[in-house]
């Protein structure tokens, strides 16, 4: 990474002067299950403040590491995730997919705190058999 910057300039662009937390930084599309999908517009200010939100919920800070299996376009992944680890300075293990077989190993070997699940993730979890090392893990929240 350091290679390719090397040749862009190390000040900030004009138009970062003209940037307000009221512009708008997303707009998404909710999934319409009550009726009709919606555009909805997110301005910045409001995205950072969900992120320090869950920020605090969670006890999320620089040495916290997310795991997320969901696409950033869901609301979970960008709005939630994605800004929490912003606000925290924490980390952030992005896996194309979630996997049963691989939950319990991903979470250990990268140290993963904080886990966001969605649909039927935690059913799928709960109803695994037992094993012997179940609580040997450095999981500190899902939600």
């Amino acid at each position: 990474l350091n290679q390719l910057l090397s040749g862009c300039p190390a000040h900030n662009p004009e138009s970062t002067g003209k940037s307000s937390s009221e512009d708008i930084i997303i707009y998404m599309e909710t999934a319409g299950s009550s009726g009709l999908r919606k555009t909805v517009m997110l301005s910045q200010k409001r995205w950072l403040l969900m992120g320090q939100q869950f920020t605090m919920l969670t006890n999320m800070n620089q040495n916290s590491i997310i795991y997320l299996v969901i696409p950033f376009f869901y609301n979970m992944g960008f709005n939630i995730c994605f800004s929490s680890m912003l606000a925290a300075g924490a980390s952030m293990v992005i896996k194309p997919r979630f996997s049963l077989s691989n939950f319990w190993p991903d979470i250990r070997r990268y140290k993963v705190t904080h886990f966001m699940a969605v649909g039927e993730m935690l059913r799928y979890l709960c109803n695994q058999p037992e094993e012997a090392d179940d609580l040997d893990n450095p999981l500190e929240y899902i939600v």
